[in-house]
């Protein structure tokens, strides 16, 4: 029997069939016809934007694709920074997860496993 429908896209990063979601989003009536009359495809266009933002590329509090990664986490550099400047997404110890933040900084520490990045309060700094 033929199968119906469109095929399975395949994860490029493990190589096995994505599963799949339906997202209803609703919005306004003009920017429908506007995404129709320009014939951008919907699906594309919100699975490319959340990927961005999983990928840390946009700021999910003002949507710019001007963030910074530093050691401590994401910065946002456009909209956000004018008012507050605030890291949207803290980065954790490299060993036992506690997050990062001003009372408990981010240093480098080197062993034979590469550069890893922990708290300078961390379990894990040495004196």
């Amino acid at each position: 029997m033929k199968r119906v429908g469109r095929p399975a896209e395949i994860d490029p990063e493990t190589g096995e069939t994505m599963a799949k979601s339906l997202v209803n989003v609703t919005i306004p009536t003009k920017l429908a016809e506007f995404l129709r009359r320009e014939k951008i495809n919907r699906s594309k266009l919100f699975t490319k934007v959340v990927t961005q933002m999983y990928n840390n590329e946009i700021c999910p509090r003002c949507y710019t694709t001007d963030v910074m990664e530093t050691s401590m986490g994401w910065f946002c550099q456009g909209y956000c920074s004018r008012h507050n400047h605030f890291c949207y997404k803290t980065k954790s110890c490299d060993q036992c997860n506690q997050v990062l933040s001003k009372y408990n900084l981010p240093i480098a520490m080197g062993d034979e496993n590469g550069p890893r990045i922990i708290g300078e309060k961390c379990c894990h700094a040495k004196d």
